[in-house]
C-alpha cells in the first residue's frame, strides 16, 4: 500500500500519468492509481524476476490519503470525529465514491476533516474511526480498495482462509 502524496516524481508510471493529463485526459483517482500500479508492478517484475513478483507483488496506491476511506460511513465518521453529519454528507455527495474525494491539496480528505474540527488528529482518530466503520463497509464503498483486498484474498489457500476465518471469529467472540 502506497500513499500517492509521498511517492517520488520519478515513480514508475508518473511520466505516463502526467502525459495523459497534459493531453487532456480526464482521469478519476482510480484510473490514475491503476496506471501507477501497473507501471509499479511491471518495474518490480523487471527488477526481481527470480522472486516471482508477477504473482507475489500486488501494489495498491491510495490516491487521496487513507482518510478518504473514512468517508465510507457518514454517521460513524461524524460521531467519532465530532463533526456535523450534514457537512460530511455534503462532501460525500459530490463524488462517486470516497476514494475520489480530493480536488486539490487543500481539499485532501484529512485536511477537510481538520477544517471541520480543528481537534481532529489523523493518526489517532483514523484508526478509531476505521475500526468503528469496519472493513466490510469500507470495502462496499471503496471499489478500488476492495479490488486490491480481493486480489490478496485470492492468494490464500482454502486452509489459510479457514484459519483466518477462525481467527477473526475468535477475536470477534472475545472483543465483540
Amino acid at each position: 500500500m502506497f500513499d500517492y502524496f509521498r511517492i517520488d516524481s520519478k515513480w514508475p508510471g508518473q511520466s505516463k500519468l502526467r502525459r495523459k493529463i497534459r493531453n487532456g485526459s480526464a482521469l478519476t483517482a482510480t484510473n490514475k492509481a491503476k496506471i501507477l500500479e501497473k507501471a509499479t508492478h511491471e518495474e518490480i517484475v523487471n527488477i526481481f524476476p527470480k522472486c516471482n513478483p508477477k504473482n507475489r507483488f500486488i501494489p495498491y496506491i491510495e490516491m487521496h490519503e487513507f482518510e478518504a476511506l473514512l468517508f465510507s460511513d457518514a454517521e460513524i465518521l461524524s460521531k467519532k470525529a465530532d463533526i456535523n453529519v450534514s457537512k460530511i454528507q455534503t462532501i460525500i455527495e459530490q463524488y462517486s465514491n470516497p476514494e475520489e474525494i480530493n480536488d486539490d491539496p487543500e481539499k485532501a480528505p484529512g485536511k477537510r476533516l481538520e477544517s471541520l474540527n480543528d481537534k481532529y488528529r489523523k493518526v489517532a482518530m483514523g484508526k478509531i474511526i476505521s475500526e468503528a466503520i469496519g472493513i466490510q463497509t469500507i470495502r462496499g464503498q471503496c471499489p478500488h480498495f476492495n479490488n486490491w483486498l480481493t486480489k490478496l484474498e485470492r492468494l490464500l489457500t482454502n486452509s489459510e482462509k479457514n484459519k483466518l476465518y477462525f481467527q477473526a471469529s475468535h477475536l470477534h467472540a472475545i472483543f465483540g
